[in-house]
């Protein structure tokens, strides 16, 4: 098109649709880039609303937004104008709108901030520098590394390499993840260690023996953070994009709803753990096998959650869930060893030497206290080396 000479002065600014002579066609196309499409639907598949801001005329702007699959056949559409006029008159920004066309600096940074009013999260991408002030407003601005502007690039939080949308929902998809993964493993650590910790403090308390004696919680820790560690921090998400985050101003780690899951769950494992332990311990007192049982229940409890949690969707999942199940806890109780829990100040010595060398300890240590207890240990040490000599001999060099 040409402006004939008559009209070449007094233009009013708007749009050059009047006074023109037809002189001639010329096409430009900016393609859209691979993977864009497919990267817009897996963000609205992932509850991620995404709006077009452009400077282009409307007509373009929605044959664009087709090819992009932003707003399906029938794109909603407002003009910089109209969006600065709805925000002027203090209407909330439509949730339906997929592109706003026309727009200046001033109106980009008002959209953002009418969004942030509204509660979004709004993360804005730009390489120009008319996108500085909503790139500088928004929670996170993310500027183009490879045609933006220095500008851009100063006051975005993140800037794209690649210059690649596909590389944005990437990302969120990781960070998704991540953040599930961990909120799976802190969920797991407190449903245990909340039954652990309280019978621990409530048995005692109750005039009964400890249910946990020092070799008891390393054993137990020696399976419930490998676990937390292996299980969880690769576990692989149900959704492409990972679940969205909760709507609200403040977000927390864990919603309300998680919060009665966990206590529920470790208050069940609490009683458990209590009744078996109180159920075994019988008129006679039978510590050590009131501490196995426990211990056990604990431990497949411990298994159950893994397995509720990861739901076996990794090799270490099976393995967290199995191994520990046919293995006892330091029961508690290798041979000879239930005698001396009796006493764990001076007698956990001699009962480990007789479970070391295989021997049976003669009944007269089961009561032993106090500062006979490195006579004691001596006489156990010459028993063991008369009854297995050779054995014993080989674990202490192992044990030195």
């Amino acid at each position: 098109m040409r402006l004939p000479h008559a009209h070449q002065r007094g233009l009013d600014g708007g749009e050059p649709d009047r006074g023109l002579n037809f002189a001639g066609l010329l096409a430009f196309e900016d393609p859209v880039r691979q993977g864009v499409p497919e990267a817009i639907a897996a963000c609205r598949a992932a509850g991620i609303r995404v709006i077009m801001v452009t400077g282009d005329h409307p007509g373009t702007a929605i044959a664009i937004a087709r090819e992009l699959g932003l707003g399906g056949e029938q794109p909603q559409l407002i003009t910089g104008d109209e969006l600065a006029a709805q925000i002027a008159r203090g209407e909330p920004v439509a949730s339906g709108i997929d592109i706003v066309a026309r727009t200046l600096p001033a109106q980009k940074l008002a959209l953002v901030r009418a969004l942030q009013a509204g509660g979004e999260v709004v993360a804005v991408t730009g390489d120009g520098v008319n996108d500085v002030p909503a790139l500088q407003a928004a929670d996170i601005g993310i500027a183009m590394g490879e045609r933006g502007t220095r500008s851009a690039r100063e006051v975005s939080a993140i800037v794209l390499l690649d210059d690649d949308f596909g590389s944005i929902v990437g990302a969120i998809a990781e960070g998704r993840r991540l953040f599930t993964n961990l909120q799976l493993s802190f969920q797991y650590l407190l449903m245990v260690h909340i039954p652990l910790v309280i019978t621990a403090a409530l048995i005692p308390m109750l005039g009964y023996p400890l249910l946990y004696l020092p070799i008891h919680i390393v054993w137990l820790e020696l399976i419930i953070h490998p676990t937390a560690l292996l299980v969880f921090q690769n576990l692989p998400s149900a959704h492409a994009m990972g679940p969205p985050p909760a709507k609200g101003t403040q977000p927390r780690f864990f919603d309300r709803r998680e919060w009665w899951v966990i206590l529920a769950v470790g208050a069940v494992v609490t009683l458990v753990v209590t009744s078996t332990y109180l159920n075994s311990l019988g008129a006679d007192y039978a510590v050590d096998h009131a501490r196995t049982v426990a211990l056990l229940s604990l431990i497949f409890a411990g298994a159950g959650i893994t397995a509720a949690l990861s739901s076996l969707h990794n090799i270490a999942a099976w393995l967290m869930v199995v191994i520990p199940l046919p293995c006892r806890p330091c029961s508690s109780t290798p041979p000879g060893w239930a005698h001396c829990c009796i006493c764990n100040r001076c007698t956990w010595k001699i009962g480990y030497w007789y479970w070391a060398a295989g021997c049976s300890p003669p009944c007269w240590y089961a009561w032993a206290c106090g500062g006979e207890s490195r006579a004691l240990e001596a006489a156990a040490l010459l028993q063991c080396l008369l009854q297995r000599k050779k054995r014993l001999l080989v674990i202490s060099v192992h044990t030195r």
